[in-house]
């Protein structure tokens, strides 16, 4: 799960009680009017300034206002949320290795009663690691990812409107959209290929991400370090174990809206960074034929 209750606060962990009602509530999907309205702001993007349309709609009364989300899926009983856990759990505890993306993970999940899991981090195939130069010429910033409260969106959003008020510096929003308001009637790109990704990463000062909730190990943290693009993003979950503050990046303050907009206005005046390259995906594939080796062995030896 994401690690959130549906009113923003931190998970307690796997319970019946809990995990029956947050089923429901994180399993939105963009209402059909959401939709249409994301496409009229970019259709008008070019003539109408997207904070000016925010302040339009915010205007609409709250109850003429269309549904930004629909709610699909139906409330799980507690009893059928203790099932599912202990399924879950029964499924894991019976497998002969558990592998982990971050130690954020694999520290949780032993510390939900899992005896044994191994860390192996992502890698990135060699098409990441183009030997063409990384241009001299960036600018503007980008966000890439899912538009969503959790995701931290309005974060990304509010700062950039609070350090260049006259749009000066571009902010580039790519992603599926998952909860419109969120993106705070900023433009919403489509989503991209990953050639599309490398590329607009390799033109952009900064990634710029605002997650609330514990992300475990983000592939488009170790896609900018491969592109050469420095990434600010808050200390949480499993993102400290991938950037190293002042070399691929900076780190904010998860807790505090206010610390992105810091840490971005630190960015802009220190020399510019080289984020280290990532880990190569052949990396990855040994670690996990190492293990599969390990218990093979081991069942045999059994």
């Amino acid at each position: 799960g994401l690690g959130l209750t549906p009113d923003g606060t931190p998970c307690l962990g796997p319970a019946p009680e809990r995990c029956a009602p947050c089923h429901a509530a994180w399993r939105p999907l963009p209402s059909t009017a959401a939709r249409h309205l994301t496409r009229a702001a970019q259709t008008l993007a070019p003539i109408v300034r997207p904070d000016v349309l925010h302040r339009l709609y915010k205007r609409i009364p709250s109850t003429l206002r269309p549904s930004a989300v629909s709610r699909g899926a139906a409330p799980e009983r507690e009893a059928d949320a203790r099932s599912r856990n202990r399924t879950v759990m029964a499924w894991f505890k019976a497998a002969d290795a558990c592998i982990a993306p971050s130690d954020h993970l694999r520290q949780k999940a032993m510390s939900n009663g899992l005896e044994r899991v191994r860390l192996v981090r992502h890698g990135l195939a060699e098409d990441w690691f183009s030997k063409d130069p990384a241009t001299n010429q960036r600018s503007g910033f980008v966000s890439i990812g899912t538009v969503a409260w959790h995701k931290g969106t309005d974060r990304v959003v509010a700062a950039h409107r609070r350090l260049f008020p006259e749009g000066d510096e571009p902010l580039t929003l790519h992603g599926p959209i998952l909860d419109a308001d969120a993106a705070l009637g900023h433009p919403v790109q489509g989503v991209l290929e990953p050639s599309g990704v490398r590329q607009l990463l390799r033109r952009s000062r900064a990634l710029i991400l605002g997650s609330r909730w514990a992300e475990n190990a983000p592939l488009i943290v170790l896609e900018a370090r491969a592109a050469g693009c420095p990434v600010i993003a808050p200390a949480v979950g499993g993102i400290p174990e991938l950037i190293e503050p002042g070399v691929d990046g900076l780190l904010s303050d998860p807790s505090d809206d206010g610390s992105l907009t810091a840490r971005w206005k630190d960015f802009l005046g220190m020399p510019t960074m080289t984020p280290r390259p990532p880990p190569r995906f052949a990396v990855a594939v040994d670690a996990l034929e190492r293990i599969y080796r390990e218990t093979v062995e081991a069942r045999s030896c059994a």
